[in-house]
């Protein structure tokens, strides 16, 4: 057994210390105005809610849990002609339903996507890889010639989306609406309720490092320069929007060049961050040029394409955030120093593959409300 002077046991010795917090007195204060009974307070906050219906706006809602915004809500539900509410969790979703079915209401939660369990609606895990690497599941898989496409859109994941879809009042999760963008989400909806915290949902934050948009640079410039991946943009995947109907072939042309333009354009906006981040000597807005659409067919090729470089992805923000840009879905774009770079690494398309040694960021604010 070693042994050790005083000195050398105390340089030694490690102190972890808990202090413990001062007493802290809760003083509850009489509010200042007039009081109301609940019931009153409960009425001017339905009417509230029924005035807004039809008003295009955002309205803020500050009163405490318990004191009947979602019981207001079903008096806006019945007046508007389909409605959208947004819970923090699925559970919170679920009770929602239950409250307006009670109603008489037509109303169905928006799903969790489940590939093992006893909630399971969906039998390819592909689409847990997908979502994984930070694609959309249906986008990636779904409506790229899944084999089980015919069994979800029965009575899995899909049938699930649709009835919600169609559903008078859909109930879904502030994942979701960050996910699937609350512009989608809402189009066609009257009225749009978002409980609890709704800064994420109204304006979603996304951040990866300079070394992920590296491993997305030579994602693309592989599917841009291989003549393999070239000769996959409009035959492999040919299949229309509802991942069902094959493209006639005077299609296909059409849809080679929308997925390829893209594609170049996404390469393009890729290598402009790098550029931008790595010549930022401070934290900065940046600009990367006009937005394109998104066409049908990209997100299958670009996942394929990435599980092969799974391992040089550290976040699954960086594809939903270069799409975001690429198309334009975004309030303000900024790179955020952290540290300087030890080395002068070239980053520029097709010159180096090697992850520099950096820790700047690239941040997007997504656009998600105006779409």
């Amino acid at each position: 057994m070693p042994s050790f002077t005083p000195a050398e046991f105390l340089d030694r010795l490690q102190i972890v210390a808990t202090i413990k917090p001062e007493p802290v007195a809760i003083v509850a204060e009489q509010p200042d105005g007039p009081t109301i009974p609940l019931s009153e307070y409960r009425n001017e906050m339905e009417q509230s809610r029924l005035e807004s219906v039809g008003e295009p706006g955002l309205f803020y809602d500050s009163s405490t849990t318990g004191s009947g915004k979602s019981t207001a809500d079903i008096a806006a539900f019945q007046i508007a002609g389909r409605s959208l509410c947004l819970q923090p969790t699925h559970d919170n979703s679920a009770e929602v339903v239950q409250d307006c079915l009670a109603a008489g209401l037509f109303a169905a939660a928006l799903p969790g996507r489940f590939s093992a369990g006893e909630k399971q609606n969906c039998w390819n895990t592909a689409a847990d890889a997908a979502q994984t690497l930070g694609f959309n599941a249906v986008a990636a898989v779904c409506n790229a010639g899944c084999e089980q496409r015919g069994q979800c859109a029965q009575s899995g994941y899909l049938a699930e989306v649709e009835a919600a879809t169609a559903a008078r009042v859909a109930v879904g999760t502030h994942a979701r609406a960050v996910h699937t963008g609350l512009a989608s989400l809402s189009k066609g909806r009257d009225f749009i309720a978002v409980h609890e915290d709704s800064l994420d949902v109204l304006v979603p934050q996304m951040a990866v490092s300079a070394g992920d948009l590296l491993a997305a640079q030579t994602v693309l410039n592989r599917l841009l320069t291989d003549p393999e991946w070239l000769n996959r943009f409009g035959e492999a995947f040919t299949l229309d929007s509802d991942g069902e109907t094959w493209i006639p072939d005077e299609r296909r042309t059409e849809r080679r060049d929308q997925q390829y333009q893209f594609c170049l354009h996404l390469a393009n906006v890729t290598d402009r961050l790098i550029e931008l981040a790595e010549a930022a000597e401070k934290t900065a807005e940046l600009s990367v040029g006009e937005p394109v659409k998104e066409p049908p067919g990209v997100q299958p090729l670009l996942f394929e394409l990435s599980q092969e470089s799974a391992g040089d992805f550290i976040d699954k923000e960086i594809w939903p955030l270069l799409f975001a840009v690429a198309s334009g879905r975004f309030y303000t774009l900024g790179v955020v120093i952290n540290e300087r770079n030890r080395d002068n690494a070239e980053t520029k398309s097709g010159r180096q593959n090697d992850r520099p040694d950096s820790e700047k960021s690239t941040a997007a604010g997504c656009d998600r409300v105006a779409g």
